[in-house]
């Protein structure tokens, strides 16, 4: 669309363009290319129009202006109002029947997904607003575009940038957007209420792969958390639940022993004990891990693309037990653990002494 874009073809002599003002003697003007400070010029006098208008050569318009600039909010906000508000009858007034143009519109954005930056909040933004436009977002609505062909499209993002925040962030919001149209369709009460397990299953599904793929990958722990607790009231986690995550968990943690998304993953498995010390209940595995002999295995190569040649203890492992002794407030073990802690992370040595000072003045001798 772009490169045949004509701001001054005939099918523009009704709209009178208004240029940029950016004053008399502007300090630093923007240097705008030609094809897209003409485009824009229609823009604004499209939109000063009330109301605005929506119509098929505005869409094209649009589709012209965000192949060169798809980060701004202003284009793709209009463009949601065209698709939103515009007649149903054939162009060039309407944009015919809204359920095609919303697929004609996902099939775009799906194409688009190859020439720009997913990085890009108005995209994933202008995605989440045409959801809304849908009949359902129930999963039970499988017509094309839908909860699980989005899914679809998000798990493809993802297979080629598996931490990209915002992909994530739009598939949390799905499943929750899904939540709500499963209790709206069922008549429930609470809008909170969770969309067929199976969909849930499924999801912890996709985040074992990843993780198994990548035991490093927080965005799969973060989301495994959601499907697993985050979704639930905490008094509606069973047992058998939290025990099936931590064994998950620790053999992950075995396999990758310095992996800092797993021990965080394990604490907040922790937290759901009633207890007043989290850490207790997995001491045990926590010193086994720490006796391990130091290897390179599972250490981050340096700027050079080269492991440690003398790795430190693992200081995630030694940081459990250092919680749990200031918990017990044996002040012994918080002595000895603190100076090992030193050595196994010395770039974080103020943290380590930081929490030695809050620690000691509540320990006592063992």
């Amino acid at each position: 669309m772009s490169s045949t874009f004509d701001a001054a073809g005939p099918e523009w002599a009704d709209v009178v363009p208004i240029p940029q003002d950016d004053g008399a003697n502007p300090v630093c003007p923007i240097l705008y290319s030609q094809p897209y400070a003409s485009g824009m010029s229609l823009l604004r006098a499209l939109l000063a129009r009330s109301p605005p208008e929506y119509s098929a050569r505005a869409l094209d318009l649009t589709t012209h202006l965000l192949l060169i600039n798809p980060s701004s909010y202003t284009i793709w906000a209009y463009r949601a109002q065209i698709l939103a508000s515009a007649p149903e009858g054939p162009p060039p007034a309407g944009l015919g029947r809204k359920e095609e143009r919303l697929r004609r519109e996902f099939e775009w954005l799906d194409g688009l997904s190859e020439k720009v930056s997913l990085k890009n909040y108005q995209i994933w933004q202008h995605r989440k607003q045409l959801l809304h436009l849908i009949p359902s977002l129930s999963p039970a609505y499988t017509t094309y575009p839908s909860v699980h062909s989005e899914l679809d499209f998000t798990s493809k993002i993802l297979e080629k940038d598996a931490k990209n925040y915002h992909t994530w962030s739009h598939r949390s919001w799905l499943l929750c957007a899904a939540a709500a149209a499963s209790a709206s369709e069922a008549g429930t009460a609470s809008s909170s209420s969770q969309p067929p397990q199976d969909l849930w299953q499924a999801e912890l599904e996709y985040t074992t792969r990843l993780i198994e793929e990548d035991a490093r990958n927080n965005s799969a722990w973060n989301m495994r958390w959601t499907a697993v607790v985050g979704r639930k009231k905490r008094e509606d986690v069973t047992a058998e639940e939290i025990e099936s995550e931590v064994a998950f968990t620790k053999k992950s943690i075995s396999r990758v022993p310095h992996n800092a998304s797993a021990w965080n993953y394990l604490r907040g498995l922790a937290s759901l004990s009633s207890g007043t010390n989290p850490c207790a209940s997995h001491v045990d595995f926590a010193q086994e891990i720490a006796a391990r002999p130091p290897t390179a295995a599972g250490h981050e190569e340096d700027e050079h693309g080269e492991l440690p040649a003398v790795p430190p203890e693992n200081a995630r492992a030694l940081e459990w037990l250092f919680d749990d002794a200031c918990a017990r407030r044996s002040k012994a073990e918080i002595d000895a653990l603190h100076r090992r802690l030193l050595l196994a992370e010395p770039m974080r040595r103020r943290y380590w002494m930081y929490r030695m000072l809050t620690s000691a003045p509540q320990a006592q001798t063992a």
